[in-house]
């Protein structure tokens, strides 16, 4: 029921990632599950080119929310892709 999504010219990824980072909604958690390659979320600039579709041209990474209410958890067999995602490495003890 996000407001906006019946409206066939909307971006749904950034409808969605505005609607999570609004604080006013709520706390949530997102899994962001089998990060293993990192063109999936950073395309290259060859193949942003070669593609016609616009949300091609945005990279995924872009929509991922960024809010104090809620947490993003990326999960991956591939270190570099991951922490590419997560904006660096960090070691957890």
């Amino acid at each position: 029921e996000l407001p906006g999504r019946s409206d066939p010219k909307v971006n749904v990824l950034r409808l969605v990632s505005d609607w999570l980072q609004d604080e006013t909604n709520g706390r949530w958690v997102m899994v962001v599950d089998n990060v293993d390659d990192a063109e999936t979320f950073f395309p290259s600039r060859k193949r942003q080119r070669d593609e016609a579709d616009a949300s091609v041209q945005t990279p995924l990474a872009m929509y991922l929310p960024q809010s104090r209410n809620g947490a993003v958890l990326i999960t991956s067999r591939n270190k570099d892709a991951a922490a590419r995602l997560a904006g660096g490495y960090c070691v957890l003890a």
